[in-house]
């Protein structure tokens, strides 16, 4: 399943881009797997990477625009403990989500 080409986070539209890694340098200055940018309101991620890992990132990347919108600042581990975790909750337990999808509509 390809990834999404936007995603809405706290009611603002996110596009996500699939970039070279070259590409993802120029934009970030840093060597990569992704970048979100909070003022251009996009997400960037490097093309290449198997299914399983862009969608982790993918995840770890909404909750870094999610951790800028609410002002916080946490360090990088942390994220990467928390959208790990997030992740894993997410892939591994698909009634989760479909309960998710179903709760207060």
């Amino acid at each position: 399943m390809p990834i999404p080409q936007s995603v809405i986070i706290n009611a603002v539209a996110y596009t996500v881009r699939v970039l070279s890694s070259a590409e993802l340098w120029t934009q970030s200055g840093r060597d990569l797997l992704g970048h979100a940018r909070y003022t251009e309101a996009d997400i960037c991620l490097v093309e290449g990477m198997p299914e399983a890992r862009e969608a982790q990132i993918f995840i770890h990347e909404c909750m870094h625009q999610i951790e800028s919108d609410a002002g916080i600042d946490i360090t990088e581990q942390q994220m990467r403990i928390l959208s790990n975790g997030v992740f894993a909750l997410l892939r591994d337990n698909p009634q989760v989500v479909e309960y998710l999808m179903k709760a207060g509509r």
